[in-house]
């Protein structure tokens, strides 16, 4: 019988006592919260030792692990994965020479061995031992004589992250008290790293190197020699997702860094390379202020109002899908999905699973009883033996138990035989299904896309995201619309540029190819070209995945008459109807779809949640009994794609005064294996390329194209958050060619009233206002830019190893209202006048629900508060599209409106005979059998020529500082001044800006997406996968919505807030730009380099060329 204990509980584990030597003795249960308390009483905040390891144990995790995760736990955890994770925890311990006590079973008979002064570093490194338990730690006092203690780490975000590399160092030193001015010498050392070596080791060279001499120019050069050859000799851990030299640059850095720390005085330029950033706790807590305007002439509509759940979703009392208790009777499911990809499943083998704990049945493709394809008849519900299964992570079969932890590990427990047997036959599958991607690619033809898009329109998606193009008129030679398409054409740019031709498919490469001076990852780039008044680029923009709080989830509930009920989080119960219907093969009115709230979404359940809940509803069809799902992190990332990675190539001409007078763009965007639902995001990355800059000889154009990995989807501001970032990149290669600032470029090239975009939009007419010009304006002023812009190169100048960068830059995010189609309820209770209404839309975190109940209280003249949003279900307001492109807030604030009027039209007598009291109202109509139960539409009359009939538009400022040596980056400050027009509820909104800008934030930053060779996904669950944190986000963060500019032909004169801003935040991939080519300015280099996105803490370290300095100054 299995036996588990609770090591807190065993006495000697916690106990903490003083040790031998004037030391400490720490159980090996202590938490590492517990054990920093007990460092710093008894060796003190400034002890010169231990003052360094409490700082660095705070780096690790965060509060809540430091608070329950045990010391040894953490070590425990290091061996357990043959010390290839880099532990903070091991390396500082191993640094000051902790040593272990480790009980160990005795060899051949019962009982155990105790071990004591076993090395930290030789715990990690011996054979695992099953069975052995360490029992304490003891920990030196480093008393009499001169201690030096260093340790750093870098990771790809501030905190809760785990290191990519890691150093420390404890040396004893001996200071000539005649010289003050000289480097002391070192009589001992220890030097631990990791992340570099294939374990966390002790660099005995690097030790020997530094023993015995001053730590001077000269033992800096001789150390990193020493530290290269330790490399060598222990040769390099794998980590597909940090370069070799990018990490050997860590180990260089950390190396200089600790003779830096060493010497008595340092030139002033230098001083700041020893300064960290502030980790953790020590980081002050972001400050900034919200501004805007506080009249609301159409109360509640317009007030700072928080989301009516708000309080709910804190206390953990709101219920998501995941969150709904199923009936008694319900089962529970878990996928079983392709762990290889391009290769043919030939069986599946459910024997062991059946037999596990708790397992109910196997679901397969056999048992879909209608059509197995949906979306436009290209993504499968199950794949079967016999077909080849084309990415990791494709659905094969359901495992259905009787809890969700029985059904996850039986899922586990089935065993996948493919054709492809060796590494050789899988190896030339993937090759065979690369080559096939490009074919099919070739195959993917105007008329397939065009048919794609309308595919997509009938799913539910407003067409305003995938009509229009625009073209020239061939008689009078302006730019006309015409329907559904990817490319645009103003002018002549062909003449004056030439064509771009589309790049190569390829696979993803791994760390170490790049550009010069850029060993890169997956999202590397290749070289860049210029010459004279053209410049040229090619960028690579990785993809992201979406991230949601709350995983794919379902629950289908069969009932009597062949009806079922899916509860599903989806940003379109509609559309899930239909697909539903489709699956099982039913008619749509015995087919109920609801959402009561989703977890966040971000576009990752327009259509991805699909195979979630059609598997659900076959199961549930199956067997006569409830089926949930509710997908593991690792899992549900693992079938998703996320937004497409880009490979985008642009070449300009320009004036010497900045103007770009020809730009030519390709976008080629890997749609994964379902390329033809990514047309839409290729559409729109085309129709916003333009940005905010006016260019009379335009063209782009572009293709999605096949890979053998799950296919990617639509991920908030969908292929227009690259597309505006290579625009603003274009903006500036120009500046870098002409030897000028950004804002100088971006300001002469910003479009003008009376002018006309590529795609028909009129620059200020009557329904497309134009207040970018006011924004910038007001925005230099506020944040005082020219003054800025002089401390910043002050600053640059004085350091050699930090750097700062500031940016300005534009959005013009076009909406269209008009294509959405969406409709409300209102239901009015008579006995007390209350009022319930549901939309069409789903509230995915947006606020949408609280915006339609501002709106229903102003159009019925009641009290907030006797408004409440009831569930989104398709048999109460069916038909509408797509909850997705910002607008579906606007827009069933409009149907809500419009089923307002309607019922205040039936209650106007009743009203008048009150005296207007609106409880005696409804009740005086209910009495004569009025109906007090309305339905709205939108419908929108605005008449615009162009693809949009407004842009949501704003300015953003960034000001950043970079560690040059390490990659490390700090975002300084943010400011966003948007133009919202009357904002329908600016605490919702100004919500929006700041969290769309942050999401942002990981694209351009710490997200990224790698894949091995085999095609599998790297960077799977909270622990690879690294979002921005509360540390990450900047430390003055503002945000002011410009007064007295009402929408013309918005609802309410409002405007969209949900993807405008996320354009913004790669104000701070320029600013960091700026950083890169000031410390470049210092290596001697000033070529343009292209950088990718993300910008990794990699990628700039590397772009920095701190590491072919050759001699390091000190």
């Amino acid at each position: 019988m299995a036996l588990t204990v609770d090591v807190k509980d065993v006495q000697e584990f916690s106990e903490v006592r003083d040790g031998p030597g004037g030391g400490l003795s720490v159980g090996a249960a202590t938490s590492i919260a517990t054990l920093i308390k007990t460092l710093k009483a008894k060796f003190g905040d400034d002890h010169p030792v231990y003052s360094g390891v409490t700082r660095h144990l705070r780096r690790v995790a965060n509060v809540q692990v430091r608070g329950a995760g045990s010391w040894a736990g953490n070590l425990a955890l290091t061996a357990a994965t043959d010390a290839t994770f880099p532990s903070d925890v091991g390396l500082v311990l191993s640094a000051v020479g902790v040593t272990l006590e480790v009980l160990v079973p005795a060899a051949g008979a019962e009982g155990a061995v105790l071990r004591s002064h076993v090395a930290v570093e030789d715990f990690l490194n011996s054979p695992a031992t099953p069975g052995a338990i360490v029992v304490r730690g003891y920990f030196p006092a480093h008393a009499g004589g001169e201690h030096l203690f260093y340790a750093d780490k870098t990771a790809q975000r501030h905190v809760n992250c785990h290191s990519v590399v890691n150093a420390a160092f404890l040396l004893r030193v001996h200071a000539d008290p005649h010289r003050q001015d000289a480097a002391p010498v070192v009589l001992e050392a220890r030097a631990v790293l990791g992340g570099v070596a294939p374990s966390l080791r002790r660099f005995p060279g690097l030790e020997s190197s530094l023993t015995g001499k001053p730590l001077g120019r000269g033992s800096l050069a001789a150390a990193l020699v020493a530290l290269d050859a330790d490399i060598a000799s222990f040769g390099f851990s794998t980590d597909p997702q940090n370069s070799r030299p990018y990490r050997r640059a860590l180990a260089r850095a950390f190396t200089y860094k600790l003779f830096l720390q060493a010497q008595p005085s340092l030139p002033h330029e230098l001083e700041s390379a020893v300064t960290p950033f502030a980790a953790g706790e020590d980081r002050p807590v972001s400050s900034g202020n919200w501004r805007f305007a506080t009249d609301a002439p159409d109360q509640p509509v317009g007030e700072a109002v928080p989301k009516l759940s708000a309080l709910l979703q804190a206390s953990g009392e709101a219920k998501y899908t995941s969150d709904i208790k199923p009936p008694a009777d319900a089962l529970y499911g878990a996928m079983v999905f392709s762990t290889t990809a391009a290769c043919v499943l030939e069986g599946m083998d459910t024997s062991v699973c059946l037999t596990m704990p708790g397992v109910e049945a196997v679901v397969t493709a056999a048992d879909v009883p209608g059509k197995n394809l949906y979306i436009g008849n290209t993504s499968r519900v199950f794949f079967s033996v016999g077909d080849r299964v084309p990415f990791v992570g494709a659905p094969l079969a359901l495992v259905v138990a009787d809890s969700l932890k029985h059904a996850r590990a039986a899922a586990k427990a089935v065993d996948l035989v493919f054709r492809e047997r060796t590494p050789e036959a899988r190896a030339a599958a993937l090759r065979n299904a690369w080559r096939d991607a490009e074919a099919r690619t070739e195959d993917l033809d105007d008329a397939e896309l065009r048919q794609a898009l309308l595919d997509l329109e009938a799913a539910g998606v407003p067409r305003r995201l995938l009509k229009r193009r625009a073209a020239l008129d061939p008689v009078t030679g302006t730019p006309t619309v015409r329907e559904i398409g990817v490319a645009a054409t103003v002018g002549n740019a062909d003449a004056v540029l030439g064509p771009l031709s589309p790049p190569t498919i390829r696979p993803s490469t791994g760390p170490g190819e790049g550009c010069e001076g850029l060993s890169s990852s997956s999202s590397s780039t290749a070289t860049t070209w210029s010459s004279g008044n053209v410049v040229e680029g090619r960028v690579v923009l990785d993809g992201q995945k979406h991230f949601f709080m709350e995983t794919q989830a379902a629950l289908a509930v069969p009932d009597e008459d062949g009806r079922i009920k899916v509860w599903s989080g989806t940003q379109g119960a509609p559309f899930t109807q239909q697909m539903l219907g489709r699956v099982l093969g039913k008619p749509l009115h015995r087919v109920e779809v609801a959402v009561r709230r989703v977890g966040g979404a971000f576009g990752g359940k327009l259509f991805a949640h699909l195979g979630t809940a059609l598997a659900a509803a076959v199961a549930a069809v199956k067997l006569g009994r409830p089926v949930m799902m509710h997908n593991e992190r690792l899992d549900d990332m693992a079938m998703m794609g996320g937004r497409e990675p880009m490979t985008a190539l642009y070449r300009a001409s320009f004036e010497s005064d900045g103007a770009v007078s020809a730009l030519s763009l390709y976008f080629d965007l890997d749609g994964g294996n379902d390329a033809k639902m990514c047309a839409g995001d290729l559409s729109m990355a085309s129709q916003w390329s333009d940005g905010c800059y006016y260019v009379p000889n335009f063209k782009v154009n572009g293709r999605v194209h096949y890979s053998p990995r799950p296919g990617n989807t639509s991920m908030r501001a969908p292929g227009n958050l690259q597309s505006i970032a290579v625009r603003e990149m274009v903006n500036a290669h120009v500046a870098h060619a002409l030897g000028v600032p950004l804002d100088v470029v971006q300001e002469r090239n910003m479009y003008t009233v009376g002018q006309t975009t590529p795609f028909g939009d009129e620059i200020g007419s009557a329904t497309f206002n134009w207040t970018v010009p006011t924004l910038w304006a007001r925005i230099k002023e506020a944040v005082a830019f020219d003054a800025r812009s002089r401390a910043v190169a002050a600053f640059n100048s004085a350091n050699r190893f930090r750097k700062r960068g500031l940016a300005l830059m534009p959005t013009k995010y076009g909406m269209g209202p008009a294509d959405y189609r969406v409709g409300a309820l209102i239901n009015v209770y008579a006995a007390d006048g209350t009022v319930e209404v549901f939309h069409s839309g789903s509230e995915i975190g947006q606020g949408i629900n609280t915006k339609v109940a501002q709106a229903v209280a102003y159009g019925l003249g009641v009290p907030l508060g006797q408004v409440v949003v009831g569930d989104n279900s398709t048999s109460h307001v069916p038909n509408g599209t797509l909850t997705g492109g910002s607008g579906t807030s606007e827009t069933c604030v409009g149907a809500a409106l419009d089923a307002c009027a309607t019922l205040m039209d039936r209650l106007a007598p009743y009203l008048e005979e009150s005296g207007g009291d609106w409880s005696g109202a409804v009740s005086a109509a209910n009495d004569d059998s009025v109906l007090l139960s309305v339905t709205g539409m939108w419908k929108d009359s605005t008449e615009y020529s162009g693809s949009f009939e407004y842009a949501t538009q704003g300015c953003a400022f960034s000001e950043v500082e970079i560690d040059c040596l390490t990659g490390e980056a700090q975002i300084l400050r943010c400011d966003l001044h948007m133009d919202l027009g009357r904002s329908l509820n600016p605490a919702v909104d100004l919500g929006q800006l700041q969290g769309g800008f942050v999401m942002s934030l990981g694209y351009f930053l710490t997200e990224e997406v790698v894949y091995t060779d085999e095609e599998v996904q790297l960077n799977l669950g909270t622990f690879n996968q690294k979002i921005p944190s509360a540390y990450d986000i900047p430390e003055v963060f503002n945000v002011s919505l410009l007064p007295n500019t009402p929408n013309p032909t918005g609802v309410l004169s409002s405007k969209a807030s949900g993807e405008p801003p996320m354009a913004l935040a790669g104000s701070t991939f320029l600013a960091i730009r700026q950083a890169i080519e000031a410390c470049r300015c210092d290596a001697g280099r000033t070529n343009y380099v292209q950088l990718p996105v993300p910008l990794s803490v990699q990628a700039i370290q590397q772009a920095c060329l701190t590491d072919r300095l050759g001699e390091l100054p000190l």
